[in-house]
């Protein structure tokens, strides 16, 4: 099965809700807040949610985040 990975441009809503649900780009958006806080365990927490519906999240060191159905 073929993996397909979308590149997450915050500034961007448009580009964040392309190809999948709000829901899904909203949690995505708060993750990158709350990791921008410093407030690790709730971006873990919304890691976790992410996962459990099948999104994998990977941060990148330039501040980007990555996504996949997993």
């Amino acid at each position: 099965m073929a993996c397909r990975t979308i590149v997450v441009h915050l500034d961007d809503d448009v580009a964040i809700a392309a190809g999948r649900s709000l829901t899904i780009a909203k949690l995505i958006r708060q993750h990158y807040v709350a990791r921008q806080q410093r407030d690790f365990d709730t971006a873990d927490d919304i890691r976790d949610l992410l996962a459990a519906v099948g999104i994998s999240v990977v941060d990148q060191p330039d501040g980007e985040v990555r996504w996949h159905q997993q």
